[in-house]
């Protein structure tokens, strides 16, 4: 069976200033709505989401899932023309591009 769903558009005039507040943040991209199945119920929370901590880079690395990675990619480049490449590399690194000077 086929879920139907239904928008509906309410002014943000009409919320109280608690809901106007979320809208805001979600629109800002810090918030996410999660939808839960709880009994058979569906429901939806709202869920800050938490900037990274980047006071350590290396807290959440995972040499495992680097090397997976690095095999996933084997013969990405295969019958590609290396001096090509890197002759388009460099003449796109000399463009100036929006915030970034060459």
């Amino acid at each position: 069976m086929r879920e139907e769903h239904h928008e509906q558009t309410i002014a943000i005039t009409d919320l109280d200033d608690h809901t106007r507040d979320l809208v805001r943040e979600a629109g800002q991209g810090r918030l996410r709505l999660v939808v839960v199945d709880t009994d058979g119920e569906r429901i939806a929370e709202v869920r800050r989401i938490e900037p990274p901590d980047t006071s350590d880079i290396w807290a959440n690395y995972d040499p495992e899932a680097a090397r997976r990675a690095w095999r996933r990619g084997t013969g990405v480049l295969r019958g590609v023309d290396v001096d090509d490449l890197l002759t388009e590399i460099k003449a796109e690194r000399e463009q100036d591009s929006s915030g970034r000077p060459s």
